[in-house]
């Protein structure tokens, strides 16, 4: 994974104590990001055939000020497949998505928005994700 050389904000690799978790995450500082989106980019996963993916991944928002996280796929048709703003406050949350690959090339993007203001700033994490080309076994779809 790599960050987009067009992001004017960048996501970076952290070890973080937040939230009961410790270990290393991809970490959106609002006071570095300066209110730019950053986007992190997988390499191309390639299928022959149309069929469900499932990504799954835990995720942490906090802060004083507005934030976000969304995955966007971009292949034959580029959609937002996940999307929270939602503080998750003292603890992690697991999200698990099931997509369409349409047996082309796909790639996703990572795309946090954080805020800084006179009264603080917010952050956007992400760790453990994985990426396959089964539907989830867990029916359901977060976002």
């Amino acid at each position: 994974m790599f960050n987009r050389p067009d992001s004017r904000a960048l996501w970076k690799r952290e070890y973080l104590s937040v939230g009961g978790r410790n270990g290393h995450a991809m970490v959106v500082r609002g006071n570095a990001a300066n209110n730019h989106f950053a986007r992190l980019q997988t390499p191309n996963l390639s299928t022959n055939d149309a069929r469900m993916g499932c990504m799954r991944f835990q995720y942490f928002i906090d802060g004083r000020t507005p934030a976000s996280l969304a995955i966007i796929k971009q292949g034959f048709v580029t959609e937002y497949i996940y999307t929270n703003a939602h503080k998750t406050m003292d603890h992690w949350e697991t999200a698990e998505v099931n997509f369409k690959l349409l047996g082309d090339k796909a790639m996703f993007y990572f795309e946090a928005d954080t805020k800084v203001q006179d009264y603080g700033d917010s952050m956007v994490a992400f760790a453990d994700l994985t990426i396959s080309t089964d539907s989830c076994e867990n029916k359901h779809k977060y976002g």
